[in-house]
C-alpha cells in the first residue's frame, strides 16, 4: 500500500515538474523573440557590437546576428531550455553552413546576458555582453510558407 501511495506521489510530482518546465521553455521562447542591441552601452567595454534578431517560425527560434566587426550578417539557431538558451552563430560558406560561434543566453529582467563559449567568433562576437531590446528596429525577418504544387 505504501509503494503504491510514494509511486502515485512520484508520479504526480513528475508530471507537474515536467508542465512547469514545458510552460517555462515556452514563455522564454515567447520572450526572446525581438529585436536585441547592445550597440548603446556606454560603459567603455571594448567588444564587437552586435544586433540580434530572432523570430518564431514553425516551433523553432531562428534569426540573424548582424556584428560590427564583420560585413556580413550571420545566421541564428536557439535552443531553449528551462532557463537558459543556447545560440548557434552559422555563416554560408560555399554550399554549406559553418558555425561561427555558440554562446549562452539568459533572459533577465527584460535584458539577454550574452556568453560565448570557446574562442570560435571572438574576432566577431562579443565574448560577453548584455543585450535589450532594440525599440528603433523592428524586425525585417519575413519567414514566408512555401507550397508545394
Amino acid at each position: 500500500m505504501i509503494g503504491i501511495t510514494a509511486t502515485a506521489v512520484f508520479a504526480i510530482a513528475t508530471l507537474l515538474a515536467i508542465r512547469a518546465r514545458a510552460r517555462s521553455i515556452s514563455a522564454l521562447r515567447r520572450g526572446l523573440a525581438r529585436s536585441w542591441t547592445n550597440e548603446a552601452d556606454t560603459a567603455g567595454r571594448k567588444y564587437p557590437c552586435v544586433d540580434l534578431d530572432l523570430r518564431l517560425a514553425e516551433g523553432a527560434l531562428v534569426g540573424q546576428v548582424t556584428s560590427k566587426a564583420a560585413d556580413r550578417p550571420f545566421e541564428a539557431h536557439v535552443r531553449v531550455g528551462w532557463a537558459r538558451a543556447t545560440l548557434e552563430v552559422f555563416e554560408l560558406r560555399r554550399r554549406s553552413l559553418a558555425r561561427v560561434g555558440r554562446a549562452r543566453l539568459r533572459l533577465t529582467d527584460n535584458r539577454l546576458d550574452w556568453y560565448l563559449v570557446g574562442h570560435h567568433g571572438e574576432n566577431v562576437l562579443p565574448k560577453r555582453t548584455e543585450l535589450w531590446p532594440n525599440p528603433r528596429r523592428p524586425s525585417r525577418l519575413r519567414f514566408r510558407r512555401y507550397s508545394s504544387h
